[in-house]
């Protein structure tokens, strides 16, 4: 199968190109939204530059697989990259947020294909990971779907799934593991199957499940929670970010602090305000006074810096 792949610079996109590599089939291109594309690849300072950048940048550049970046117009862009490539067995969405265009759908005739982390019709969305732990449905609906895109957001007919309950994994990174074991999965199976015709996707019925945005995912640290209610905003928060966020009023205007490392309970509430140091924040949740590390942001520059020349994984 030769495929283009259409993502984000992650961890979900840089695993799904593996998976698909190990299955034994060529990548032609990968599409990005992003806005700055990484510099060409024939360019030795360039390759030189991106040994220090992120593992799916010096992957495409270890393989010569040509990276454009989407943008508006996005029909005649689309159509354009297409072109540049020739012919393709497939389009992979993984963690793309690009809206394909009718025009373009119809185009691919069925091949332009997305991996949604969530048991569709549920949790559809930009934001089903976070809305899944903030509602501890995480069991339920979590999962891996396969499916046709088409015009909706998430709504076009069911490939294939697998359902991965976050508890059966024990963290966080253990559920993101299982998703990409699921890609994988999907790809050897259900894909070259429907693919090739003999597997037919399973249209969804129209208005069912559910749809997340960011926005409906409370997903910052805040006055007026319980402990318990601060553990699970930090679980949210850290499926998608490396550092969590918190926001307290202090000294007359709101401070957002980036939290660093686990919620350690002092005692009972004592009343007393947010108390701030170099390294920490101390404040009453409203069953506990607790204390969170926070990174400063010299601190922030230092990793930035270190990550930067390769220094931090990441």
């Amino acid at each position: 199968m030769r495929c283009i792949i259409v993502g984000s610079d992650d961890r979900y996109a840089y695993n799904s190109m593996l998976s698909i590599e190990q299955c034994g089939h060529e990548i032609a291109a990968f599409w990005s939204g992003e806005k700055d594309a990484p510099p060409r690849r024939n360019m030795g300072l360039a390759r030189q530059k991106h040994k220090n950048q992120r593992p799916l940048l010096r992957a495409l550049a270890d393989r010569n697989v040509p990276y454009r970046t989407i943008s508006k117009p996005y029909v005649e862009t689309m159509n354009a990259a297409l072109d540049a490539v020739g012919d393709v067995d497939a389009i992979l969405s993984c963690g793309s947020m690009l809206i394909f265009p009718r025009a373009f759908i119809d185009r691919l005739d069925g091949k332009l294909v997305n991996f949604h982390p969530a048991l569709l019709p549920h949790y559809k969305g930009p934001a089903p990971l976070h809305a899944l732990i903030a509602n501890e449905e995480a069991d339920t609906y979590g999962g891996m779907t396969l499916h046709a895109v088409s015009p909706g957001i998430d709504e076009g007919p069911i490939i294939g799934q697998r359902h991965l309950p976050l508890s059966k994994y024990g963290s966080i990174d253990g559920w993101y593991d299982a998703m990409d074991a699921a890609i994988k999965s999907l790809i050897e199976n259900e894909l070259p199957r429907y693919l090739n015709g003999t597997l037919k996707a399973e249209p969804q019925e129209p208005n069912s499940g559910s749809y997340y945005r960011h926005a409906d995912v409370q997903m910052s640290v805040m006055p007026g929670q319980s402990v318990a209610q601060i553990e699970q905003q930090l679980r949210v928060s850290r499926v998608k970010e490396r550092f969590p966020k918190a926001h307290f009023p202090f000294r007359g205007k709101t401070r957002r602090f980036v939290v660093r490392g686990p919620v350690v309970q002092l005692g009972p509430p004592t009343g007393a305000p947010l108390e701030v140091t170099l390294n920490s924040f101390t404040f009453d949740a409203t069953d506990a006074r607790v204390r969170l590390k926070h990174l400063t942001k010299p601190a922030q520059i230092l990793e930035d810096i270190g990550r930067h020349l390769g220094l931090l994984k990441g």
